[in-house]
């Protein structure tokens, strides 16, 4: 019993190490083939899993012999005999182990966050490249096939020649364990990055200064007539009718009356029944003034003509004047009509009868009245000149409770308006204040960072500096500390001055508009982690990256302090990095891929304003030059670099990968090859396919399968 107990116990000792061993290579086995062992990739399979089998057991480790393996696609073992000790003394010498090799593979958990180059020589082929494919096409073929590889997914926008697949053993032809999350997040970088609409409102400031322009008003009023009105005096000139006319014009020319008339006299009737003879006709022919001629006269006149005056006064009125006036007329031209008694027979009758006679000559008269008409005011803010300097911009109007709003109007623009304005007396054009709309489309300028004053950024980021708020990216905002919240970069707000065709700090008094004078990019926007499972989680992932668009000048740290924001578990989005849906552990990775140098201009518009003017990096008392902007700039993704790489949260560390793409000088291969985590994390991309290759390649080293525990 105590030599069996013995041997057994070496026995199962042996049996449990070629398990392990076996297991192992036939994880080692898998790995090469990136977990689709078949008929097509049997021997290079086997031979790694033959490989790591006899690094893991040795043969006659713990005693055994003969050791052997099989790995095929279709039989994986292993077996060796174990020699007794004890029990050779009763007639057994030895025992064969035999064990079925198997491993039950699982992708873990991973963060993967893009930080891409999006500047504008990504626009170019790489020299000597024969595909002649634009950088920019071949990041959107390499980030394509890498998700392809990941996610195990077919991404619509690669073909199998593009990522050089072959047939059958594309990478969705393998088993998805849904269980596992794994997510994907992007920073395009330029100059600027796009992560406005990814903060909270409350992450921004309410005011901020900004390189802009401020106009010298002049408040007055313009003014404009109405529809006049006027009062009319009925003060008709002559107020009678002349005497001239009561004298009969003549004895001819008459005609009778047939009915009774009102004149100025009264009413006529047009015949006096009780007349008896020519004389007593003659007694009704009574007009004073006519010689017994005239019964009366009545007047007619012309249609009345209206004369309204144009001499108003004031003739430049002054605010606020209700009302201009002046003098109006009218005149109607009258004539005179006659009336008198006859003793005549008309018919049957015998009587007085009445006759008219109109007067040949007719006589005007005319009225006099006052005329008016309102002035109506309009307060006008006259731009007399625009001071070009700095200024705080309230931007309170982006900012909603939850979300936030793409313009506003800021009274940034001037119109020419003709009008008549106060105290003139004629129109003239002039420019008025307007508003300008003024658009946001999420790229942001950084918080508070740290100035290099000496002039030698080298030493100045080895620790980073407390006061660089910025490249703290795990770092918070406090709504009562500006110095730790974002600004909005207004690209229709801003104006780089200049004097004389140089620029100057100095306010710049004009008339004219002046040209912006900066340059300016804003890359699409970034995107935070998030799963693209399923169909249409691969079109997803495929229609942003095909948003990529090249642009602008190359500002490595701002990409590199997004994609550490974004990807971190312990910073403004801890919410959603710390844990995962299967509450497992996250193996997060930066894949840091660029065309090259740094590449910096003081007149750029960036993440910190406009670099010649704002000089947020740099020393107020002398304009920053392009060679010490790209000497920063690098220091600082240096550090960034340090960082990112020393990062640590719950034991979870962030993989850095590099990679540079296209041809390459020593000194920024270098600076990108420190970095990386290390030497096996950097990769030169000479040309496309060398780029399309480097993206699978690190998708698989970030896919490397593990046994289930």
């Amino acid at each position: 019993m105590v030599g069996g107990a013995v041997d057994m116990s070496r026995t199962y000792a042996v049996k449990s190490k070629l398990q392990s061993a076996c297991d192992a290579g036939v994880l080692a086995g898998l790995k090469v083939v990136a977990g689709n062992w078949n008929e097509n990739n049997d021997g290079v399979a086997g031979a790694a899993a033959t490989t790591m089998f006899n690094a893991n057991f040795k043969d006659g480790a713990w005693g055994s012999e003969n050791t052997s393996s099989t790995f095929t696609w279709e039989e994986k073992k292993a077996s060796a005999d174990v020699p007794m000790t004890i029990m050779q003394v009763f007639g057994r010498d030895k025992t064969t182990v035999n064990v079925e090799c198997s491993g039950e593979l699982q992708l873990p958990n991973a963060d993967i966050m893009f930080v891409l180059d999006n500047t504008g020589s990504m626009d170019d082929p790489i020299p000597g490249d024969t595909t002649e494919t634009r950088k920019i096409d071949g990041l959107k073929i390499g980030v394509n096939c890498f998700y392809e590889i990941l996610a195990r997914q077919d991404n619509p926008d690669v073909t199998n020649e593009q990522c050089d697949y072959t047939e059958g053993e594309e990478p969705w032809t393998q088993e998805v364990d849904e269980s596992i999350q794994l997510r994907f997040g992007f920073v395009p970088y330029d100059q600027m990055v796009n992560v406005g609409f990814l903060l909270s409102p409350k992450d921004f400031v309410d005011t901020a200064e900004y390189q802009t322009r401020v106009p010298t008003i002049s408040d007055t009023y313009s003014w404009s007539a109405g529809t006049p009105t006027t009062n009319w005096n009925n003060n008709w000139t002559p107020a009678t009718t002349p005497i001239g006319y009561y004298t009969r014009q003549s004895s001819s020319g008459w005609s009778d009356q047939n009915s009774d008339v009102n004149t100025q006299q009264g009413t006529l009737p047009y015949r006096r029944s009780s007349a008896i003879n020519s004389t007593v006709c003659n007694g009704y022919n009574n007009l004073s003034g006519s010689s017994s001629l005239l019964a009366g006269l009545s007047e007619s006149g012309s249609s009345i003509s209206t004369n309204i005056g144009t001499n108003f006064a004031p003739a430049a009125p002054v605010h606020p004047q209700a009302a201009q006036t002046t003098s109006s007329t009218q005149s109607q031209t009258i004539t005179v009509t006659q009336w008198r008694y006859i003793w005549e027979r008309r018919g049957s009758t015998t009587s007085c009868f009445l006759e008219r006679r109109n007067h040949s000559t007719t006589y005007p008269r005319s009225q006099t009245g006052a005329t008016s008409r309102p002035l109506t005011w309009t307060p006008r803010q006259v731009v007399t000149s625009w001071t070009y300097k700095k200024h705080p911009i309230d931007v309170r109007g982006f900012k909603n409770e939850n979300d936030f709003n793409t313009s506003i109007n800021l009274p940034l623009n001037d119109t020419s308006v003709t009008a008549t304005l106060s105290g003139q007396s004629s129109s003239s054009t002039f420019k008025v204040l307007a508003n300008r709309t003024i658009n946001w489309s999420g790229c942001i300028e950084e918080r508070q960072t740290h100035r290099v004053v000496d002039g030698d950024p080298s030493d100045d980021y080895n620790p980073i500096p407390e006061d660089a708020y910025d490249l703290f990216y795990d770092m918070g905002t406090n709504e009562n500390d500006d110095a730790t919240r974002w600004r909005f970069a207004l690209r229709d707000a801003s104006w780089g001055r200049t004097s004389g065709g140089n620029r100057t700090l100095n306010p710049v008094v004009g008339t004219s508009s002046m040209s912006q004078n900066f340059g300016w990019s804003c890359p699409v926007p970034a995107r935070k982690l998030t799963e693209y499972s399923g169909d249409s989680g691969a079109r997803n992932f495929a229609d942003y990256v095909n948003t990529f668009y090249p642009g602008g000048n190359t500002y490595h740290d701002i990409g590199l302090l997004w994609g550490a924001r974004l990807l971190s578990a312990d910073g403004i989005f801890s919410s959603e990095n710390r844990s995962t849906r299967n509450s497992g552990i996250i193996r997060r990775h930066m894949v840091f891929m660029t065309d090259g140098e740094t590449y910096n201009s003081p007149t750029n518009y960036t993440s910190y304003g406009i670099d010649w003017y704002d000089r947020r990096q740099t020393d107020t008392a002398s304009a920053p030059t392009q060679s010490l902007l790209v000497a920063n700039n690098d220091a600082r993704s240096n550090a960034l670099c340090s960082a990112i790489k020393a990062a640590n949260s719950n034991n979870e560390v962030i993989e850095l990968w590099v990679i540079y793409y296209g041809v390459p000088d020593t000194g920024t291969a270098l600076r990108l090859k420190n970095c990386a985590t290390d030497n096996a994390h950097f990769i030169i991309a000479s040309n496309t396919q060398v780029l399309v290759t480097a993206f699978k390649n690190v998708a698989k080293k970030i896919a490397e399968l593990q046994l289930t525990e």
